[in-house]
Formats: C-alpha cells, structure tokens, sequence
C-alpha cells in the first residue's frame, strides 16, 4: 500500500518477537529506503539480514546477500550483488525480485542486453504495463526509440486507462528525451 512507515512498525514487531528473522530484516531495510530513512539505519536493518542470512534456504540467502551488497553503504559491492542475485535466479528462475534487480543491476552496469534479457522474461512472468514499460526503457537506453514509442502506443491501445500511468508518462518523457523533444516532454 505504499505505508512505509505501518510496515517499518509491523517489521518492527516482528524482529522484536525474532531477532533472527533474516527476511524481516531484508524488508525492514526495503521499507527504511523508501521511507527516505537515515543511511545508518537501512544499514543496520541490512546488517542484521546478512548476519542471519546462512540459516534460509538458498534463494533468500541469495536474495539476502544481493540486498546487503546492493545497498549496504560502506560495505556494497555491486560485484556480488550482481553475483548473489544470479545465484537467485539460478535457485529459481520465477522470482520477480532476482529478475527486477538484475534488470536494474544490468542497466546501471550499461550492459544494456542483459538487462533486456531479465526485462523480457519479468514481463513473461507477470505481463503487465509496470512491467512492459522495464523494456521500453531499456529500448530507450538501446537507443531503439521507435521500438519504444510502438510499444507504448500499443499498451494505451489496449488499456486506455494506462495513457495515465505514472510508468507510461516517465517513459513517454524518455522517449522525448531521447530524441531531443524538450517541449514535449515539458508537457508529458
């Protein structure tokens, strides 16, 4: 529901009546980022996760390790996130968050197909227009703009009520970007 503050109170509860509990820690530190928290704390929470991380299964010890790398701010290694979110997605390809933070990771690495790679197959898993508008931006990162606009124009088509989408409006933007259309994008 997007109440970062209810649920950093319900993790809260729940790592008071666990200490242990890796995965509680993991979305404590999640719902801290997007809260805006302090560095320090999302720190902490992320620590805790990494420190209880052995005793999950391998894709949350995974899932773990990628969080704490990704994020953690004087310990993040992009290096092993990358390579704990693989080691994810290997553990079961299904996940949606190995696959989204692989798409992420491959994008602000500049390895443009690989982030495709992980878009495409998010949108196989769960096609939806969150999800489709993943490879549009990373078509527009590509540099494939018309490939983007199509697939753009193809969802509002389909579902008008997306024309208002916050994802379609950003990658609309993108796309007037891209191509140097500064008033058109000043009106999106």
């Amino acid at each position: 529901d997007q109440d970062y503050d209810r649920a950093i109170r319900l993790l809260r509860e729940a790592v008071a009546i666990d200490s242990t509990f890796a995965l509680g820690w993991r979305k404590m530190a999640a719902a801290l980022i997007n809260a805006r928290a302090p560095g320090s704390a999302v720190d902490s929470a992320l620590e805790r996760a990494a420190r209880y991380a052995d005793r999950l299964p391998e894709l949350e010890k995974q899932l773990v390790r990628g969080s704490f790398y990704e994020r953690h701010r004087t310990l993040g290694d992009r290096g092993k996130a990358l390579a704990a979110y693989q080691a994810a997605y290997a553990a079961d390809s299904l996940n949606k968050i190995a696959t989204n933070q692989l798409i992420l990771i491959y994008t602000a690495r500049r390895q443009s197909d690989s982030a495709m790679r992980y878009a495409r197959r998010e949108f196989a898993l769960e096609p939806n227009v969150m999800n489709a508008t993943r490879i549009m931006g990373v078509n527009i990162t590509l540099g494939r703009l018309d490939e983007a606009a199509a697939m753009t124009d193809s969802i509002v088509r389909a579902t008008p009520e997306a024309a208002g989408a916050f994802a379609v409006l950003g990658t609309r933007f993108g796309i007037y970007l891209a191509r140097g259309q500064r008033d058109s994008a000043a009106l999106v």
